[in-house]
């Protein structure tokens, strides 16, 4: 096996046994303390942090802990006159 084939294992494999070490409820009372602007970049860390970003579980947590936040959305038209 060459050199670099070696180290890019040796470096996937690294976060994802990190991960599964945790208890679930760990991670989720984790990821419900971090801000949601963060959760698309974390949805990218694995598809279990993806399936956990977009969970109810974590809503729920979220709730509880109360770190709920508000959101505003906006719909911006442009609509062009001819």
């Amino acid at each position: 096996m060459s050199s670099k084939t070696r180290s890019t294992k040796e470096e996937s494999s690294e976060p994802q046994s990190l991960i599964p070490s945790l208890p679930e409820e760990i991670i989720v009372d984790i990821l419900a303390r971090v801000g949601r602007c963060y959760y698309p970049k974390l949805s990218l860390v694995s598809k279990h942090f993806r399936s956990l970003v977009t969970s109810h579980e974590l809503y729920a947590r979220r709730s509880l802990l109360g770190c709920t936040e508000y959101s505003l959305y906006v719909v911006l038209c442009n609509k062009k006159k001819r």
